[in-house]
């Protein structure tokens, strides 16, 4: 059996898939009956366990569907059984005893052990997943069995090789042949980035990122990793496709500086080892590409010269030196054959079993969570800066990339002054003659005619007409430019006057609405000239930089200012037509002082925030472009994304600047009635052309009266909306600039600016019906301020100040923490939305999650910050060194301080090792018979209630499921030892203790509150559970079966408490009969709390999912039928049959239909965490300490990108689709240290408890308007409570 082969006492059975004995009660002298027993099942289970891992090998090598993943893992297996065997032959063979066979057996027991349960995950979530299964595996061997850790880490470095394979075709490090494996769960993501802000060419056509097959990224390749893998892919691409001939783009050329291999290292040696190779390799790529950079020629650098390759040959003379090397090869042994893989595995495995010490003497690793990335990272950095020196060389240098910034600086953006000037005049000047066509007149064509925009009645112009005014004005502006200096400088060479760089000219734009095609129309409208804009191109591979998005940001401020220049030109003109002198203080003169007032400060601060980032972005660019000459190693170079991010970020806060930002709509379109107050008061004053001897037209005085009026309110506002964005950290300077993880200048609040403006011409801006004299300075008091002060004081104003000090405080508090997350602008004082708290929806939830991957509400004195996210909420759940579980304030009180759950760090790892054996297959198995009675027991009352007591009318089964599911839980946690009152009793006044763990509750006991009620039930189900655990420790000493999980728990700690007892009194013990973990012997109050946790973390949990589970099989019968037949078929028809875990394990739809219900409707929607010191959450945000973090769960699994139609409930996108690979998504069991340890004993206590159902009951579904609505109640639920008819099933 030790070798896994057949004897005359052990056959293997094909069918079963196991070894058993031939002879029936077979035992030996020496041996009681029990301890043989024991041995043999021992010796049973090592021998399947090889024969399964065989098995699994084979089929792996047989099947033409496997990936290259899964071969590598079935290979490395082989060669672990190969070592073993090979390992254990002879001293098996030498064993007299067998005590000694068990002893040799027990390392290579655990071995297989591990190999066994990395075969179970891998045949459950699919080849693509071995990696991440392998790294998870070797993460738990770390600390539970580290003696084995090195075999793990060799058969990691196997599996992970087809995924480094296709990393190195990322780097352009490799050639790729073939499909690649790789993929990186950021590729979507980045790909939806890449679609925001460029067409598809724009960072060139990624190889292999679309259209093949990938099987996920392994989970300790870090994000950040991988979009460094993504982005110097695409880098790469561009300088691909733009110079062929650079080193870095053909990896045949590259291969001579012999690029080092991406490999995983799991020493500090190897590490540093590493990291040697890929400097020297760094500082090769430097230095070809400073000799390509001076001559544009690149030769290998293992190239022979021409007179290398010819020898003359002497035929009466000694052979040639070639020859001589040849015949002295053939006299070396041949190479070993042996993979170098194999034979360091087979070292591993020998000296893991050799090993004495947990931890192998003399050498130092780094923790494994950080092995994979100090072992990626190098090379990965290395290639991505060498790539960006490329890239930025052939952007700045070659297609001068700031030579087509400058432009659309100059131009879009309007910053070429002669141009603006030139274009007004030809748009807006009523002194220059018409373009338009006249019958009988000849047009003039010498740049001296216009649109006269302003004195016309007909629009939109004709092209010709528009043709005829603007020309020139692009082409004069730009051949008398400085920029057209710079490039003859450069280039050395006289452009064509017809061929201006990019493309530049003026175009119509083809993309307007109907609505806004309409508004052209009017040649009075602030939108006359919409219709109008400056098109540009950007050459390849600038379109990697000047994206299309960015394009169309440039195309919004140019918009803007367009109509800037044209409402500047109407207020300079209706200066010039001011009336004599007699008339200056009317109130026409007034506002068209008021008006260009308002005109050239806004504009003007529009042109100054333009001008302050532009010169931003030209120091940064300075700073980069003064990198390109330095080829040393290490030198930091943004890449093509980071100057893009930087050109789009600049373009952003230009457009906050400019009040163009979706979310300043609303001041924009303030601004723009003004604008068009002003136009329309200009066609007004305008159209009076003759001088009146007393006064205007009394009706058109009432009409500029009247626009007056509503110009000066719309200011007044719209200079009060401008101080409340003061405080905004979004608007254009108010925040320092972060390009590339460094802070950039402070350049001040830019909307103070323009306030500030505003203010020191305060009495232009005065309401209209203020006075022009100010009131008189108060008179104070001798005795100074705080004199004042105090005697103004006394015991009411003292309290009033005292609470708004407090009020204030509270304020600030909740603001500061707040910082730039989404939340609410301010809080109701102290309390905040408890209220509104007290009765949650579903639907506020959602919108929180939509507002952005960061939110927060501040509820008493709790500040809560909520991840959204995916990757938030994984950043959260895997973070133990920042945060903790802390459920809500109540917890403790209702749990115990000293419960398990509320440890932290190793005390929690530890203890948690004491439960894992609760919940492994056998002890599983162990618990079905006890549910399998609870739902014998319950579907008959299910029956009860349905057809005796309510005459088969709908009833709401959501009390009944919740009764059930606490029902089962007691069963499997405390068996027997709990009476069915008591189960009862627990069932009822569980209820309470729901509501007292409310995320929002209050902070303490308060009489006969919510908190009060669920500490009195709490204390009844720990005095419960203690009366059991004093029960199971009587029956366990007399030698009782295992019948529940305390059982199981309560023999642990006897176990070990036998075994301290025998090595204190100086008892030589076998280390066979040392349990694998030691537990000390917990009272019975311990036991009854940790209990608890089981219960608490179970029972809302399952209630909910078993009450949507039934709801949902209602109401899709097709479904339902698919689970019944499975469940009929794998106990080949007879549906009395019991439970068993073969039986559970072999109902893929059964299980399918499980898994998307909690994707479906997850239980728990979020997680509570304490954060137990200042946690950096995003580079631009730390959560405070003492703050709650909740990760929410809802979001990732109605991810629509990675469950499609996440709204739709499939069953099969868990068996046909990809959901089994998103296992990043699947965060209904949380993840990280605090993971669920019952998420298996979950799932199959679902599939045991609806399988079941389906065969022995019927039941329908009373659909109600709010059946799918959302009741939140610590879990989710039905809004009505689920009502359902049953009935019996013949």
């Amino acid at each position: 059996l030790a070798l896994a082969r057949e004897s005359l006492l052990f056959r293997y059975d094909e069918k079963e898939k196991v070894f058993q004995g031939v002879v029936e009660d077979m035992r030996i002298s020496g041996y009681s009956q029990e301890s043989w027993r024991s041995l043999t099942y021992d010796f049973l289970a090592y021998g399947s366990s090889v024969r399964q891992a065989v098995r699994f090998a084979s089929d792996v090598r047989s099947s033409n569907k496997a990936s290259s993943t899964c071969i590598a893992l079935a290979s490395g297996i082989s060669t672990i059984l190969s070592a073993l065997e090979a390992r254990l032959s002879q001293p098996l063979v030498d064993t007299r005893t067998v005590l000694g066979v068990q002893s040799l057996l027990e390392q290579p027991t655990l071995l297989l052990k591990a190999i066994t349960e990395i075969i179970g995950q891998v045949r459950s979530f699919g080849d693509d997943s071995v990696p991440s299964l392998l790294f998870n595996l070797c993460q738990t061997l770390e600390y539970s069995a580290p003696w084995c850790r090195p075999v793990f880490d060799q058969l990691m470095v196997r599996v992970s090789q087809p995924w480094m394979d296709s990393a190195e075709v990322f780097l352009g490090l490799r050639e790729a042949h073939g499909p690649s494996t790789m993929t990186m769960e950021s590729t979507a993501i980045a790909n939806r980035q890449l679609a925001v802000h460029s067409t598809s060419g724009d960072l060139g056509a990624p190889s292999d990122l679309e259209g093949q097959t990938r099987s996920h990224r392994p989970t300790f390749v870090p994000d950040e990793l991988a979009q460094m893998l993504l982005e110097t892919e695409q880098s790469l691409n561009v300088l691909r496709e733009s110079e062929p001939d650079n080193p870095l783009a053909d990896v045949s050329r590259l291969s001579s500086l012999k690029p080092p291999s991406l490999q995983l290292a799991f020493t500090f040696e190897a590490l540093d080892e590493n990291q040697a190779r890929t400097q020297t390799y760094e500082s090769r790529v430097l230095q070809a590409l400073k000799e390509f950079d001076a001559s544009g020629t690149f030769r290998s650098a293992q190239e022979p010269s021409n007179s290398d390759l010819i020898e003359p040959i002497n035929s009466f003379s000694d052979p040639p030196s070639h020859l001589s090397i040849l015949l002295k090869q053939m006299e070396d042994p041949l190479p070993s054959m042996i993979d170098p893989n194999s034979s360091s595995l087979i070292a591993a495995v020998c000296d893991s079993l050799d090993s004495t010490s947990p931890v192998p003497h003399g050498v130092a690793s780094p923790p494994l969570s950080l092995s994979a990335t100090l072992s990626l990272r190098p090379l990965v950095l290395a290639q991505s800066r060498v790539l960006a020196h490329s890239t930025l060389r052939l952007l700045f240098r070659i297609h001068r990339l700031r030579f087509h910034l400058r432009l659309l600086h100059s131009y879009p953006l309007f910053a070429n002054g002669p141009f603006l000037v030139r274009l007004s005049h030809a748009l807006f000047d009523s002194s220059l003659s018409s373009a338009a066509y006249q019958k009988g007149r000849i047009r003039s064509t010498t740049g001296t005619a216009g649109l006269k925009l302003g004195t016309r009645e007909t629009w939109p112009p004709a092209s010709s007409e528009l043709r005829i005014a603007l020309m020139g004005v692009l082409t004069d502006s730009y051949f008398s430019s400085v920029l057209e200096k710079d490039r003859i400088s450069a280039d050395g060479g006289l452009m064509n006057r017809g061929d201006l760089p990019g493309d530049l000219s003026f175009a119509i734009r083809h993309d307007m609405s109907d609505s806004e095609l309409d508004k052209c129309m009017d040649v009075n409208g602030l939108e006359a000239l919409d219709f109008l804009k400056i098109a540009y191109k950007p050459p390849k591979p600038l379109d990697a930089v000047i994206t299309n998005t960015a394009l169309e940001k440039y195309d919004s401020i140019s918009r803007l200012l367009l109509r800037g220049a044209r409402v500047g030109f109407v207020v300079k003109e209706l200066m010039q037509h001011r009336r004599g002198a007699a008339r200056e203080k009317s109130i026409v003169q007034r506002f068209k002082i008021e008006a260009r007032h308002f005109v050239t400060t806004i504009f003007g601060f529009f042109a100054d925030s333009i001008a302050e980032l532009w010169s931003t972005m030209e120091d940064r660019l300075d700073r980069i472009e003064g990198k390109i000459d330095c080829y040393e190693i290490g030198v930091d170079l943004e890449g093509i994304h980071r100057l893009r991010a930087l050109h789009e970020e600049i373009l952003d806060r230009i457009l906050a600047a400019c009040l163009l930002r979706k979310r300043q709509e609303k001041v924009m379109n303030l601004l723009e009635e003004i604008l068009r107050i002003v136009l329309d008061f200009a066609g007004k004053s305008k159209g009076d052309t003759r001088e009146h001897q007393n006064s205007m037209a009394k009706e058109k005085e009432n009409d500029i009266e009247n626009l007056y009026h509503t110009f000066r309110k719309k200011v007044k506002l719209f200079i009060t909306v401008c101080k409340g964005l003061q405080d905004q950290k979004s608007i254009t300077s108010s925040n320092a600039l972060f390009i590339g993880g460094r802070r950039e200048n402070e350049m001040g609040n830019g909307i103070g600016r323009l306030v500030l403006r505003f203010e020191m011409n305060e009495r232009t801006f005065a309401s209209p019906l203020a006075d022009a004299h100010y009131p008189k300075a108060l008179e104070t008091g001798t005795g100074g301020l705080l004199n004042q002060i105090y005697d103004g004081l006394n015991g009411y104003s003292a309290v009033i100040t005292f609470f708004l000090l407090l009020v204030a405080y509270d304020q600030f508090k909740y603001i500061w923490n707040k910082g730039s997350i989404v939340g609410p602008a301010w809080k109701m004082p102290f309390i905040g939305p408890f209220l509104s708290s007290v009765n949650p929806k579903m639907d506020e939830y959602k919108a929180k999650w939509a507002s952005g991957e960061l939110s927060c509400v501040s509820v008493f004195h709790k500040f809560v910050v909520i991840a959204s996210s995916r990757d938030m909420a994984r950043k959260v759940f895997n973070s133990p060194a920042f945060v903790k579980p802390c459920v809500v304030d109540v917890a403790q009180k209702l749990l115990r301080p000293a419960n398990w759950v509320f440890l932290d760090g190793r005390a929690h790892v530890d203890y948690r090792k004491g439960l894992n054996g609760l919940f492994t297959r056998q002890a599983l198995e162990t618990y079905l018979p006890g549910q399998e009675e609870v739902y014998d027991k319950y579907f008959a009352k299910f029956l009860d209630i349905s057809q005796k007591q309510n005459g088969g009318k709908p009833v709401p089964y959501m009390p009944v499921f919740r009764e059930l599911m606490c029902a089962v839980s007691c069963r499997t946690f405390v068996g027997h030892y709990m009476s069915d009152a008591a189960v009862k009793k627990v069932a009822d006044d569980y209820y309470k203790i729901t509501a007292a763990l409310e995320l929002v509750n209050f902070p303490f006991i308060i009489p006969y509150t919510r908190t009060w009620y669920g500490k009195k039930a709490a204390d009844m189900v720990l005095n419960e559970f203690s009366i059991c655990a004093a029960k199971s420790k009587a029956r366990m000493a007399a030698g009782g079966d295992i019948t529940c999980i305390m059982d199981g728990w309560i023999l642990s700690m006897l176990n070990s408490e036998k075994y301290r007892q025998k090595i204190e009194k100086g008892i030589a013990v076998d280390d066979s009969e040392k349990p694998a973990m030691l537990l000390r012997v917990f009272s019975d109050f311990e036991i009854s709390m940790t209990i608890f946790t089981f219960l608490f973390a179970s029972q809302d949990a399952t209630s909910s999912a078993s009450t949507w589970l039934f709801q949902l099989m209602a109401d899709r019968p097709e479904i339902l039928d698919r689970v019944r037949e499975e469940n009929l078929a794998v106990r080949n028809g007879n549906r009395d049959q019991r439970f068993s875990m073969d039986i559970l394990e072999n109902m893929p739809y059964t299980r399918a239909v499980v898994k998307e219900t909690l994707r479906y409707r997850p239980p728990v929607i979020m997680v509570p965490y304490v954060a137990k010191k200042s946690f950096p959450v995003t580079p631009n945000y730390t959560a405070p300490k003492g703050s709650m973090v909740i990760p929410s769960v809802w979001p990732a699994l109605h991810d629509p990108e990675v469950y499609p139609q996440p709204d739709y409930f499939d069953p099969e996108r868990w068996i046909s689709g990809d959901a089994e690979k998103a296992v990043k998504n699947w965060l209904v069991f949380g993840t990280g240290p605090h993971y669920c340890l019952g998420q298996t004993y979950a799932q199959l206590n679902l599939m045991a408890m609806i399988g079941k159902a389906s065969m022995h009951l019927d039941w329908k579904h009373h659909t109600t308007p709010i059946s799918e609505d959302i009741k939140v109640f610590a879990t989710i639920f039905p809004m009505d409570d689920c009502p359902l008819v049953f009935s019996k099933r013949d």
